[in-house]
């Protein structure tokens, strides 16, 4: 029981609290867009003592909602390694996550690409029979703090799954190239640059990293470049891309970067990316 002033209250924790306690049994979902359902946001509702309450670093792992990884895993015990060709550890895991091997749950202190190191060993586990899961949501924010008629502190945690992107549409204004024949010529070009508003392509993708500024890439505009080596605004023999290159990006409808990418935080350290992609003309 947990006395708070001359009251006795349950107390399923059996240390006063102290240890945080889940309220609710399935989290509250909230799909955040209509076109990519993968994108989940999960919030769960805590009890615990106000003096026992510990913050949780953004990006913490959801302890419950777990996701199978699947490919090949070779498993070294005594060194706690794995390593994989046909899965990219970097696109599931960062350092301090956990990996869940059957009942166990393992921290990942180090890893590439194509090796995990995990900072325990694990025992009684086969090549054979071993599934290897991974943590579907991460902690984005703690929030709603509030007392109970106990003195308890009542607050929640709020978890995102990393969406798999999505691609929208809208409207855009862009510069299309002139025609010449040689980055020097002089006179009218064959054909003059024109702008025109067209249907663009928004291509969203989404990355969790805690080093954006080294791990997240801009596309730059498309933007030719002369036989000097300056942006320009036509297409030639001598530039990049060459002007017959360019052409049959026409003739293919296929697709230039309108702008650079966007980047922007999407919830915690999850980013979201934009490129703007129109078709050539």
């Amino acid at each position: 029981m947990y006395r708070y002033g001359q009251n006795l209250i349950d107390d399923p924790t059996g240390n006063g609290f102290c240890t945080e306690r889940l309220l609710t049994v399935n989290p509250h979902l909230e799909y955040p867009f209509d076109r990519d359902k993968s994108a989940i946001i999960y919030r769960d509702e805590y009890i615990v003592h106000p003096d026992c309450f510990t913050p949780l670093p953004v990006g913490a792992c959801h302890p419950n909602l777990k996701q199978v990884i699947s490919g090949t895993v070779a498993m070294s015990n005594g060194s706690t390694l794995m390593t994989s060709s046909t899965i990219d550890f970097t696109a599931h895991f960062q350092e301090g996550d956990v990996v869940y091997l059957n009942s166990q749950v393992l921290e990942v202190s180090t890893l590439t690409s194509d090796q995990l190191v995990t900072t325990q060993n694990y025992t009684g586990i086969s090549v054979s029979n071993a599934t290897i899961q991974r943590s579907k949501a991460f902690l984005v924010s703690e929030g709603g703090f509030d007392f109970d008629d106990s003195g308890l502190l009542h607050f929640e945690r709020t978890y995102a799954t990393i969406p798999d992107g999505r691609t929208e549409f809208s409207t855009a204004g862009f510069s299309f190239p002139a025609y010449r024949t040689l980055s020097t010529e002089d006179g009218n070009p064959e054909r003059s640059s024109f702008n025109q508003v067209v249907v663009a392509k928004e291509v969203y993708s989404y990355v969790r990293t805690n080093d954006p500024e080294n791990t997240l890439s801009v596309s730059t505009q498309f933007l030719p470049v002369d036989s000097a080596g300056n942006q320009t605004d036509f297409v030639a023999n001598d530039t990049v891309p060459t002007r017959a290159d360019y052409e049959a990006l026409v003739t293919s409808s296929g697709y230039i970067q309108a702008n650079e990418t966007q980047i922007v935080p999407w919830m915690g350290n999850i980013w979201e990316l934009k490129n703007t992609l129109i078709i050539a003309k």
